[in-house]
């Protein structure tokens, strides 16, 4: 933001597109862009950190059978060694179920979920890493 000669402006920064491009048809790769006070095209930042790594530790999320109304396959792969927790939550954003499942190693991982107790209708399952999270919807039938 420095480069851009725009101290004491006020700016708002958007972040925006895939982290695997390649498992989602392609699309914008994951960056940030920053509105100029003069309005105009958003510029796109830079990487001038140096690394390359994802700040995501959630690489790639699947979630199966969905819909579903025994049992719920919840895999998920990680970039880095982290402490996972997994989170449902029901419509209203009540926390109907979780899990700590502590540290987990930089690979692929499944969590199975025993649904058939739940009422049929679309809940959202959170997988989270410190303060990072990624939520999936998934719908319940009886």
């Amino acid at each position: 933001l420095a480069t851009l000669g725009l101290q004491d402006a006020a700016l708002a920064v958007v972040a925006s597109g895939f982290l695997a491009p390649e498992n989602n048809s392609n699309g914008p790769a994951f960056g940030l862009w920053v509105a100029l006070p003069a309005g105009g095209s958003l510029v796109a930042l830079t990487n001038t950190s140096g690394t390359t790594e994802s700040p995501f530790v959630v690489e790639s999320i699947t979630i199966y059978p969905n819909p579903t109304s025994e049992v719920l396959n919840i895999q998920y792969g990680l970039n880095l060694a982290s402490d996972i927790t997994i989170e449902i939550y029901d419509m209203l954003g009540s926390k109907i179920s979780g899990a700590q499942l502590g540290r987990m190693n930089a690979i692929d991982h499944i969590y199975r979920l025993n649904v058939s107790e739940w009422k049929g209708g679309i809940y959202f399952v959170t997988i989270r890493s410190g303060e990072v999270a990624e939520t999936r919807k998934i719908q319940v039938v009886n």
